[in-house]
């Protein structure tokens, strides 16, 4: 039988994290499964609504000081006694048929280190707000069993809900640096340096959307970017695949500083966002014949009232453009 720890790292979740554990719980198939907890001394009753399930598959451990998200993660990792692993955030949850889906592709391709599958999008009340199939298209039609090293690195597509891997290359890649403010997207970068991964073509998980996501924060305080090129730097230094990330780095680059200038734009950061669009262009000048995105740009420099006026008379005198 094969063994299973699905790592949930909670803090202050009082509102989800009772769905997510279930969601643990109910999953099925013939797995010897350990769910490993790691509260990051959380001060509402976050604690409290987790020692209310009685299974003892449930191995609870509790900070006795808050950590933060990055070493909390190291201690659920290390802590990981199974043969596979997945992190799941608290305010996420599973459909029943993860580990169905995932470990038997482990079994049937023994170099193969990561699984992970499509997801969907739920708002607070858990209610789904979009159906998803994104992860399908972003992989660019690639084989479901496939060396995902420079896609991931051009791109953070992998939904961390529905990634599990073997434990012994997870644990391999600890300690993740403490200088990092998100993990999932640096542990995927630096595993798939070693192994194979393989895709389920199928929603496998729920990804919850609600004020609190570090996603927001990690764009208003430009923490993002600066963790995404420090992972980056890492995985460039690493000796794997040297001459792949050689030949694609301009590439890999140009868009990261792109996808941080349209979400600072959206944020309403015009001169964080300028100074991004600026970036990708000099080192992927293709992108200027984007008129979506030279457009934007441009109201980084003439001002929001302008930019809408100009937004307004392009879709007005094309509506099959894009916005």
């Amino acid at each position: 039988m094969q063994t299973v720890t699905i790592f949930i790292q909670a803090f202050n979740l009082d509102n989800y994290i009772g769905e997510c554990v279930q969601s643990v719980l109910n999953l099925r198939g013939p797995y010897d499964l350990e769910v490993l907890v790691v509260d990051d001394a959380s001060t509402d009753k976050t604690l409290e609504i987790i020692k209310d399930f009685s299974d003892s598959r449930i191995n609870l451990i509790v900070n006795e000081k808050n950590l933060g998200c990055i070493e909390t993660a190291n201690i659920g990792y290390r802590e990981a006694r199974g043969e596979f692993c997945a992190r799941l955030d608290g305010d996420d949850r599973y459909r029943p048929d993860f580990l169905e889906k995932t470990i038997p592709i482990f079994e049937s391709n023994p170099n193969v280190g990561v699984v992970y599958g499509d997801i969907a999008m739920i708002d607070p009340s858990g209610n789904i707000s979009s159906p998803s199939g994104c992860v399908a298209r972003q992989r660019e039609n690639r084989p479901g069993i496939s060396n995902e090293l420079i896609p991931l690195m051009k791109s953070n597509f992998l939904p961390a809900p529905t990634t599990i891997g073997r434990t012994k290359i997870w644990q391999s890649i600890l300690p993740i640096p403490s200088s990092l403010y998100f993990l999932d997207y640096y542990m995927t970068t630096q595993a798939a340096h070693v192994c194979d991964f393989g895709f389920v073509d199928k929603v496998l998980a729920d990804y919850r959307i609600h004020p609190g996501n570090q996603h927001s924060r990690m764009i208003l305080d430009k923490s993002g970017e600066k963790s995404t090129f420090e992972m980056l730097k890492r995985a460039y230094n690493r000796a794997e695949f040297k001459s792949e990330k050689e030949k694609y780095r301009t590439v890999i680059d140009a868009s990261h500083f792109l996808n941080y200038a349209e979400n600072y734009f959206g944020a309403g950061m015009t001169n964080d966002a300028r100074r991004c669009y600026w970036q990708a262009f000099i080192r992927s000048p293709s992108f200027l014949i984007n008129l979506g995105i030279l457009r934007r740009y441009l109201g980084t420099i003439i001002g929001k009232p302008q930019y809408e006026y100009l937004k307004k008379y392009f879709v007005g005198s094309n509506t099959k453009r894009a916005c």
